[in-house]
């Protein structure tokens, strides 16, 4: 049909056309089409058809972000409990350090203290993401391949926080009563935490599999 043929050019308008994307999109409005002719043989409308096709096909934008590689379905509980096992692995290395570090001007108790609560922020949200996934392991979520934005973002945050810490850590070192005089380090490793894990994130992305990569017939 002429509109659907319009119809389908218009959801790719703005995007540049490869022969993989001329293939796909083809692909789309011969299925399109073919569901047409279905619902038209089982006595609706063309209206009626057309309206219950597209709303058979779910968030087009979506799709259309699926086949040009913008987006891809993936199981995102997998996805996030993946990523939190990075963020605790650099966690308990990270708090590792800094008990060994507080304990040497500190007694054990008071190490403990300080410490131990820093490790429970990077092992309970793994605790979480590990119930989730196994409490619905095949919950899937349509995500952004192109991220690199967001880990520019977190890299230049990660910069100027730990730029500020030593520039004040150099102004005012602390006299040695608790903390010993160069203290910047952690904040600028405990930070470091966000950049980690939004390019673990992103790697984890583009290698999993996209779950719709193809129209479905």
């Amino acid at each position: 049909m002429t509109n659907i043929h319009y119809f389908v050019q218009g959801l790719f308008r703005g995007i540049s056309e490869t022969e993989k994307i001329r293939e796909q999109r083809m692909e789309l409005e011969s299925h399109i089409n073919d569901r047409l002719a279905d619902a038209g043989r089982s006595g609706m409308t063309e209206e009626e058809a057309f309206k219950s096709v597209i709303a058979s096909l779910g968030n087009l934008d979506e799709l259309v972000d699926a086949i040009t590689g913008e987006r891809k379905k993936i199981y995102i509980n997998r996805s996030n409990w993946y990523t939190s096992i990075i963020s605790l692995l650099w966690g308990s290395i990270y708090i590792g350090s800094v008990f060994a570090w507080f304990i040497q001007n500190n007694d054990l108790i008071s190490s403990l203290c300080i410490t131990l609560p820093g490790w429970m922020g990077f092992l309970l949200p793994a605790l979480y993401n590990l119930f989730t996934y196994i409490r619905n392991p095949g919950k899937t979520a349509s995500v952004s391949v192109n991220r690199l934005d967001e880990l520019k973002s977190s890299i230049a945050g990660w910069l100027f926080i730990s730029a500020i810490c030593w520039i004040s850590n150099l102004i005012r070192p602390n006299d040695g009563s608790f903390f010993p005089v160069y203290w910047a380090w952690l904040p600028t490793f405990g930070v470091l935490t966000w950049p980690i894990m939004v390019a673990f994130n992103l790697w984890a992305i583009q290698r999993f599999e996209s779950l719709d990569a193809s129209v479905d017939g």
